[in-house]
């Protein structure tokens, strides 16, 4: 879901993303103190005219497996083996993060002492994203933590609408392709269509040539194209082109449709 939502974002149909483990799958290392958690890569290729929600899913499912039994093998140690080209300003292989929390109310037996989880407060973000998820018995709480470096609180806002929107439309909807499960909800599709665009403008019955047509021959000195190069044409140099393209087109046989 998160994947499909960055492939949309970023235009990208290689999306990876990461994954923590708590790196305590040998029974002797589950009464032991210490930080064993290791981060997997998750990576997703997405073909939005192809496939749907649950092929995606079966897609994502297969690489999950793999990534989680090859766990043991240390990130640091895969990005020594790839050696990406480094960047300091992110971390390397994976910028965005999802993490599943279903052990935060578990309560530890230290010899009859009470424990309780104690939020830390950070002063600057992990990863570019963290979408956390924590489980209790009404469903699913979420937690997104971001840099403000690259984003600031009303596209973050606007990103978890999506999420959300995007959520509930591949569930109802599970086997259409993938392009035609829209993310905008319907106040925002009302504002893109309607509010951000103004006013229009009617122009009867009349095809865009009359109309361009009309134009040339009210004010032929008007500008009618301007270039990248501060280059111009009026109509009136707009119409001598458009009837030696026409002619030069008719001369190798284009008609009418």
């Amino acid at each position: 879901m998160t994947q499909l939502l960055l492939s949309r974002y970023s235009g990208q149909r290689d999306v990876a993303v990461g994954t923590v483990v708590s790196g305590r799958e040998r029974a002797e290392l589950e009464g032991l103190v210490g930080f064993f958690v290791n981060t997997l890569v998750l990576r997703a290729r997405i073909d939005q005219d192809r496939h749907s929600f649950d092929d995606l899913l079966d897609h994502v499912r297969t690489t999950a497996l793999d990534a989680f039994a090859h766990q043991e093998v240390p990130f640091d140690r895969m990005v020594d083996a790839l050696a990406p080209e480094r960047d300091p300003s992110r971390t390397p292989l994976v910028q965005a993060l999802i993490v599943l929390q279903n052990s935060v109310d578990m309560a530890g037996d230290f010899a009859g002492l009470t424990a309780r989880r104690e939020p830390v407060p950070r002063e600057s973000s992990r990863f570019d994203l963290t979408l956390e998820f924590w489980e209790s018995p009404s469903g699913l709480t979420a937690e997104l933590e971001f840099t403000t470096d690259l984003f600031d609180v009303e596209t973050v806002e606007r990103l978890c609408g999506h999420w959300l929107v995007l959520a509930e439309r591949v569930v109802a909807e599970p086997l259409v392709p993938l392009v035609r499960v829209g993310m905008l909800g319907a106040g925002e599709l009302e504002r893109l269509l309607m509010g951000w665009a103004g006013p229009g403008v009617g122009v009867g019955e009349r095809s865009v040539v009359e109309l361009v047509q009309a134009r040339i021959d009210a004010a032929p000195g008007a500008v009618a194209v301007l270039g990248e190069g501060g280059e111009s044409l009026t109509y009136g140099e707009l119409g001598v082109r458009v009837d030696r393209l026409a002619g030069h087109l008719a001369s190798l046989g284009v008609g009418v449709e």
